[in-house]
């Protein structure tokens, strides 16, 4: 079983031309190439082409791919490059967390049917609309309707299986935490940090201060990563300091807790509204063998009007966490690392990708 990403995938000209076509509404078989032996795989991933390439619908569905795929006559083993879906961010400077990339090899038999799922990825939200999470092996957790920048949706997992047995799993990326709120020149708000956690990752930690006579700031916990077997577990509540008289209320809640195994699908993100009228959701986590669990949010209320007499308030919120990998005992792993395919386009979705070497 995978643990995490530790060792880097370096790829090459050839790794990075198939990584292009992630976003291909097919997929594509090509000429087969000559067997070569399981010990000559590692060295031949990324040297040559696949001979089979499965991808994600496109840059804009939520929708995995599922596809059958027969082992041909005379291949006894195969190797593998798989990649979860990419979590969705919610600002240029908040990104989703990228899939996991795997490789290695699998003992397969002549004829026998193995099913290939890619993971969509996830998305960052288009104007106030909520976003579904990236379908797959193990679907991302999807973000609610906010009126500010909602948080991003987590990308889904990919996965080699035989019959319903899982060989291989890629998890993917979570989403982003968003912002939203009101200010005045004597009551400025200062978001940081929520950016989606990487695959096994946990996402990164959202900060909100107030400015002014009573300054006021919080800390909110990113959404946890499911590793291995183990799903993302809920996060605390953030914590505040400060405030004084300015600050009437607050709005605390937890992240929450991703799926267990074996189809783990990222919790969906936190939606908190301040009394002000904006709301908006926390990163969602990624899924795959194990859900991870989305960011904690939290939204703060003042006495204080604007210009126009809105009340000054904001509503804040982590990165989700990213969902598990996971190979079976039959499974050779060669390298794990990351995708690199976090998302922070309006929009548009990073996808997963499978491809076979035989």
């Amino acid at each position: 079983m995978t643990t995490g990403v530790r060792t880097a995938f370096t790829p090459t000209r050839r790794t990075v031309a198939s990584g292009l076509m992630w976003t291909v509404p097919v997929v594509v078989a090509s000429t087969p190439a000559p067997a070569f032996a399981v010990s000559g795989c590692q060295a031949l991933i990324g040297v040559v082409s696949p001979t089979y390439l499965a991808t994600a619908p496109s840059s804009t569905s939520a929708v995995r791919t599922s596809v059958n795929w027969t082992v041909p006559a005379g291949v006894t083993s195969i190797c593998f490059s798989i990649a979860g879906g990419g979590g969705g961010g919610s600002a240029a400077t908040r990104i989703g967390g990228s899939g996991a990339l795997l490789t290695g090899s699998i003992p397969v038999t002549p004829g026998e049917v193995l099913t290939l799922i890619v993971g969509a990825g996830g998305n960052r939200s288009v104007g106030t609309a909520g976003s579904a999470g990236g379908g797959g092996y193990g679907a991302g957790g999807s973000t609610a309707n906010g009126n500010g920048f909602t948080g991003g949706s987590g990308g889904g997992g990919s996965a080699i299986l035989r019959g319903s047995t899982p060989l291989v799993v890629a998890g993917g990326g979570g989403g982003a935490g968003g912002y939203s709120g009101f200010q005045t020149t004597n009551y400025a708000w200062t978001y940081t940090g929520g950016a989606g956690g990487n695959a096994e990752g946990n996402g990164a930690a959202a900060g909100l201060t107030l400015t002014n006579a009573s300054n006021f700031s919080a800390s909110l916990p990113g959404g946890n990563g499911a590793s291995g077997a183990t799903a993302g577990a809920a996060t605390a509540q953030p914590t505040f300091t400060g405030g004084g008289t300015v600050v009437t209320s607050t709005t605390r809640t937890a992240g929450g807790a991703g799926a267990a195994p074996p189809t783990g699908s990222g919790a969906d993100g936190i939606l908190v509204t301040a009394t002000n009228g904006y709301s908006f959701a926390s990163g969602a986590g990624g899924g795959g063998y194990a859900g991870g669990g989305s960011g904690s949010a939290m939204a703060v209320n003042t006495n204080q009007t604007g210009t126009n007499g809105v009340l000054v308030g904001a509503s804040a919120g982590a990165g989700g966490g990213g969902g598990s990998s996971f190979n079976a005992a039959t499974t050779t792993i060669f390298t794990t690392g990351l995708a690199n395919n976090g998302g922070n386009t309006a929009g548009v979705r990073r996808p997963g990708a499978i491809s076979l070497y035989y």
